[in-house]
């Protein structure tokens, strides 16, 4: 039996893999390319067990394809059976995603000459991107602040943490016009209500506050990126993880996503009038992707006019 996920913002559900493990080139993005992520450089013995998963992946479900749950657990099951005892676990990669993620921001901070009193990170996961974030800024931990639906013991302590549901949102919990940054890495897409959070988000910001976005760049009616970023989730959730540790096993349960090109999540930030786009020095990589990056992700700044 297929998982179910919920993607589009009706909350209607749908199979998520749609072919993608029997073809080829979607087959090797997904294994090899974010493989690579958890032990870096392909050499040697890690190189010949990446090789190994790919070939029994195309062995499988060359000509049958899989179900969602099968491809899933089988990588799961492959990896701490046959890799891992040879290669060792995956380094932590939210540690080096969290200091490539602060740099990014302390610059584009530095080139906009912009000081910081208070931020929100909006969709903080357990927070370790808000916690480099507030090192970084030399806040105290009562100016930085961390949303997120998760619960408080999963996440980190050295930020203020507050937890919001999934459904029926209304409010973030800050007063109008008192943060000076707000951001939001990865998290929009996960939104259904987003124009509320947008909305929020225009609240608490003050005048000349800054809002810096990291989001996909896909085509809602791009079902191909959309499965694979959606079998992304799911392989980071379910399948890169020792026995007993993954990062969620319930993740198709509550899964939901809703990608959007740039154009568009940029027109529902600013048509209210209160935010614009910045044309910052970053220009070229900001507003720019690699196509052969499956996270089709870009960043963007706007200033609360």
């Amino acid at each position: 039996m297929q998982m179910q996920w919920k993607h589009e913002n009706d909350g209607q559900t749908r199979p998520l893999l749609d072919g993608l493990w029997s073809a080829t080139e979607s087959r090797e993005n997904l294994t090899r390319q974010y493989l690579a992520k958890g032990f870096g450089k392909l050499e040697g013995t890690n190189k010949t067990c990446f090789n190994m998963l790919l070939e029994q992946l195309d062995v499988r479900f060359r000509r049958t394809g899989a179900s969602d749950e099968e491809a899933l657990d089988f990588i799961y099951q492959y990896m701490n059976l046959l890799v891992y005892p040879i290669t060792g676990y995956p380094v932590n990669e939210s540690v080096g995603r969290a200091d490539s993620r602060c740099k990014i921001i302390m610059d584009i901070l530095d080139r906009l000459s912009k000081g910081v009193s208070t931020f929100v990170d909006v969709g903080c996961s357990a927070g370790s991107i808000t916690r480099s974030l507030r090192a970084e800024l030399h806040l105290p931990i009562h100016r930085a602040h961390g949303v997120d639906v998760l619960p408080v013991n999963k996440v980190n302590r050295e930020i203020t943490f507050h937890q919001v549901t999934g459904d029926n949102f209304t409010a973030l919990p800050f007063e109008s016009e008192s943060v000076t940054l707000v951001t939001m890495l990865m998290s929009l897409h996960h939104i259904q209500y987003v124009a509320t959070y947008i909305d929020e988000v225009q609240r608490i910001l003050e005048p000349g506050g800054i809002f810096i976005v990291k989001e996909h760049d896909v085509d809602s009616d791009d079902s191909t990126r959309a499965n694979a970023l959606d079998a992304l989730h799911g392989l980071y959730s379910v399948s890169w993880a020792r026995i007993g540790h993954q990062e969620d096993p319930q993740f198709p349960d509550w899964f939901f996503a809703h990608y959007r090109t740039k154009e568009t999540w940029s027109r529902l930030i600013e048509e209210s009038g209160v935010m614009k786009r910045l044309a910052t020095p970053h220009t070229t990589s900001l507003y720019t992707m690699s196509p052969n990056n499956l996270m089709f992700a870009y960043w963007a700044v706007y200033v609360k006019l």
